[in-house]
């Protein structure tokens, strides 16, 4: 019940984050999409995979929250399982792969979209906004989790026994 409670919690937080960001595209990629002179239907086509990725991206956070939650429990376990709590950990760190390779996929498929010359300026502003910021993902990537002490597996201090 816990775990369904937390699903649904991060679904709507999602959502609400969404429908929070005004209508024009942020980063890298929204700025270089204004820049490219899209038709129409472009633009339209765009923002379509844009909302579709949104929703790919709510669900797979979703998921990734929950064994997050999940990995605290089996460290908070009075005998820690080492075999499941290295499974949980390859889990996170498979959803943080998924992601990476979501956006790739969504990358190409604008791209696809695009013609030859747009095309050119699009690999250019991906590329130089790739090399401005290496290792870094939008939260801050792994440097700055752990110094959030996001991702640190360690284990909760116990309560203090009472006098």
């Amino acid at each position: 019940m816990k775990r369904m409670m937390v699903v649904v919690v991060a679904l709507m937080t999602g959502v609400a984050l969404v429908w929070a960001q005004p209508a024009r595209q942020k980063g890298p990629e929204g700025r270089m999409l204004q820049k490219m002179n899209l038709t129409e239907e472009q633009q339209k086509q765009v923002a379509d995979l844009g909302l579709e990725m949104a929703k790919k991206q709510i669900n797979l956070k979703s998921k990734e929250a929950t064994a997050r939650v999940e990995l605290r429990q089996l460290l908070r376990e009075e005998k820690m399982d080492r075999a499941a709590i290295e499974k949980k950990t390859k889990e996170i760190a498979a959803y943080a792969v998924d992601e990476k390779m979501m956006k790739l996929d969504h990358w190409s498929t604008v791209n696809k979209l695009l013609t030859p010359e747009q095309q050119k300026t699009w690999k250019h502003v991906l590329l130089r906004a790739s090399a401005q910021q290496p290792g870094r993902n939008r939260d801050g990537g792994p440097e700055m989790r752990q110094k959030r002490g996001r991702g640190a597996v360690v284990p909760p201090v116990p309560p203090a026994p009472e006098p």
